[in-house]
């Protein structure tokens, strides 16, 4: 997904941000570049690490005492937060779309939208069905995606504040279900889409409900 800064995300994007660019840190060094309390930083490194973004190793020190850990952002994020395919999948999708053999098209959308959905569905860990929205809301986010995750009674709302697949979606309303499938991977829960911005609407919304 290309990444955008569509607005500040706060305290917990700004330490992901400064492992991104300054490498591993202790708890310590990122007290001095974020501008935050230790007890701030540990909250938001918890969270980071719950969601898969960041991980962490001990440093060996001599004495006793509590261990000392250095905090990174892991290879396999950072080749996903780097990729920046639009044109590629611009052209791949212009292919398959002049495709004969729809069948064979249709397959591989498919299962485009089920490896995204499991990719994400790994990450996402256990919990309710709406502490899996908000947590997927927080990857998107991390990811460049403006997402905002919500409640309507029972079911759980995901609102994407811009698509990211602006491109591909204005030639072709089929991307939305690519990404329609992906949301039912990875929440598995009955996902349906509410509003869309080839609508005119602000936003693309999908209210997600517990399995039947």
């Amino acid at each position: 997904m290309k990444q955008v800064v569509s607005r500040s995300l706060g305290d917990e994007d700004r330490v992901f941000r400064a492992l991104l660019g300054g490498g591993p840190q202790t708890v310590r060094d990122l007290v001095r570049e974020c501008q935050v309390t230790a007890t701030a930083v540990r909250h938001h490194l918890q969270k980071l690490m719950a969601q898969g973004l960041v991980e962490r190793r001990e440093c060996h020190r001599g004495g006793r005492g509590r261990p000392s850990y250095v905090y990174y952002v892991p290879d396999s994020v950072r080749s996903e937060l780097g990729n920046n395919f639009s044109d590629l999948a611009v052209a791949m999708w212009e292919e398959l779309d002049q495709c004969q053999d729809r069948g064979f098209a249709m397959r591989v959308l498919r299962q485009v939208g089920d490896r995204l959905g499991r990719f994400y569905g790994a990450l996402l860990g256990n919990g309710s069905l709406k502490d899996r929205v908000q947590r997927l809301a927080g990857l998107l986010r991390q990811r460049g995606v403006a997402a905002e995750a919500g409640e309507a009674g029972d079911a759980a709302v995901l609102r994407l504040l811009h698509c990211p697949y602006q491109r591909l979606a204005e030639g072709d309303r089929k991307v939305c279900g690519i990404e329609h499938r992906m949301l039912t991977a990875a929440l598995g829960g009955r996902v349906r889409l509410q509003k869309c911005r080839l609508d005119g609407h602000p936003c693309c919304e999908f209210r997600i409900a517990g399995s039947a």
